[in-house]
C-alpha cells in the first residue's frame, strides 16, 4: 500500500470515529473500529478515488452520441444478418459506451477466470494470463498477437511474465488510445503495442508471430 492510500485511511477513519459518538464505546471498542477503519480506509480511498476518474470521463466523454448509433443497429428494421454485415461498426459503437464502464468496474483485463481459494480477484485474472502463456511457450524476445485486446491488460501482463513482445489488435480506437497510454505510464510501451484493425481481416503478414491468443 501506499502511503497516500494509507493516510486516506487514517483520514476516512477519523471522519467516521468523529461522526460515531465516543460514549457508545469503551475504549477497546473504539481501537478495534480504528484499525478496522484503518485496514478498509485504503480501500474505500481507491475506489472513490477510481470512480471520480471514471465520472471526470464521462462527464468530459464526446462519445455520448455512440448511443443513438449502437440503439439504430437493433431497430425493428434490421435482421440479425444485417448486424452480422455491419459488424465492424456495431462492435466499434458498443466499445466506445462500455470501454470506460468496464475498466472502472473490471479493471484493465476485460476477462473471466475461476477464483481460487485463497485469491483476490486481481490475483485470479493475472494468474491465468500467466497459464495462457505457459500454456503457448512464449519465450524471451519472442512476438506474439494478442486478437480482440481491450486495453491491454492481458497483453501487459504477459510481457511483463515473459519478456516477449506483444502486438494487440482492437477495432475500437478508443481502447487503442488507452491501451497505449496505460503501457507508456507503465513503461512497456517497448514491448506492448496497440493497433486498430480487424482481426477478421489482420493487417499483418503471414508468418509474423510467433504465437497468438484471444481471451
Amino acid at each position: 500500500r501506499t502511503l497516500a492510500e494509507l493516510g486516506a485511511g487514517v483520514v476516512l477513519g477519523g471522519a467516521a470515529l468523529l461522526v460515531v459518538s465516543p460514549s457508545s464505546f469503551s475504549l477497546p471498542g473504539l481501537a478495534a473500529l480504528a484499525v478496522a477503519l484503518l485496514v478498509v480506509g485504503p480501500v474505500l480511498w481507491k475506489g472513490l478515488s477510481l470512480t471520480i476518474t471514471f465520472l471526470s470521463s464521462m462527464s468530459a466523454s464526446k462519445k455520448h452520441s455512440k448511443i443513438d448509433g449502437y440503439n439504430n443497429q437493433f431497430d425493428s428494421g434490421k435482421s440479425a444478418d444485417d448486424r452480422n454485415k455491419d459488424y465492424a461498426n456495431l462492435v466499434d459503437s458498443y466499445y466506445d459506451l462500455a470501454t470506460e464502464f468496464y475498466e472502472w468496474g473490471w479493471g484493465t483485463s476485460f476477462h473471466f477466470a475461476d477464483k481460487r481459494p485463497g485469491e483476490t480477484f486481481q490475483q485470479s485474472i493475472v494468474r491465468h494470463e500467466y497459464y495462457l502463456a505457459g500454456r503457448l511457450d512464449v519465450q524471451k524476445g519472442a512476438t506474439i498477437l494478442d486478437c480482440g485486446c481491450g486495453i491491454g491488460g492481458p497483453a501487459r501482463n504477459i510481457a511483463r511474465f515473459t519478456g516477449a513482445n506483444v502486438k494487440a489488435i482492437t477495432l475500437n480506437q478508443f481502447q487503442v488510445d488507452r491501451g497505449n497510454a496505460i503501457s507508456a505510464r507503465e513503461g512497456v510501451s517497448d514491448r506492448v503495442n496497440l493497433i486498430q484493425g480487424d482481426f477478421m481481416k489482420l493487417p499483418f503478414p503471414d508468418a509474423s508471430f510467433d504465437a497468438v491468443y484471444a481471451i
